[in-house]
């Protein structure tokens, strides 16, 4: 039996290896979070919903400011195995 920790692992693994696929390069974000998607709405705890930033809008030095934009949120379902894009990456 995995863990909570395995699965995020999992989730995180998947939709960077989804990423290309979905039009998206990922090497020019950072994973800025992770949550179980079934805290946010009634979803098995097999979905994870990562959210990223464009590296580029991320300051490089403690203090500095966070740019606008860049936001990409992706769905795991680690069930299933499948990758959704919820919203920009565009």
């Amino acid at each position: 039996m995995s863990g909570p920790a395995d699965n995020a692992t999992d989730a995180i693994e998947k939709a960077v290896a989804a990423m290309p696929g979905l039009g998206v390069d990922p090497s020019a974000y950072r994973l800025v979070g992770v949550q179980s998607a079934a805290v946010t709405r009634d979803a098995d705890p097999f979905s994870w919903q990562l959210h990223f930033k464009l590296a580029d809008a991320l300051p490089n030095k403690r203090g500095g400011k966070v740019g606008k934009g860049g936001e990409l949120s992706l769905e795991v379902d680690l069930e299933t195995g499948q990758v959704k894009k919820l919203r920009g990456g565009d």
